[in-house]
């Protein structure tokens, strides 16, 4: 994909791990950057302002979207596949 003609879409679901929740995804490369939502083959680091049944309904409706590769703010990528 050339940079030129790459569109992301900034929006944010609401605070679920911190009040500033924001996300980045790249339809095309069905990508998405999800920052401290996802934490992968981690554990999660909760605060005071964590709200977390806003963070599962969070996590919820992005499950829904068509991405292939989300980016975590701390672990590794995660896909949407799942490996047993």
């Amino acid at each position: 994909m050339n940079g030129d003609n790459c569109s992301a879409i900034l929006f944010s679901l609401g605070g679920g791990h911190s009040f500033c929740d924001a996300m980045v995804y790249i339809p095309d490369e069905k990508v998405i950057f999800m920052g401290d939502l996802l934490f992968v083959n981690c554990h999660p680091t909760f605060f005071e302002e964590s709200n977390l049944d806003n963070w599962v309904e969070i996590l919820r409706k992005v499950e829904l979207m068509d991405f292939d590769m989300a980016i975590s703010g701390h672990g590794s990528v995660g896909t949407t596949f799942c490996s047993e």
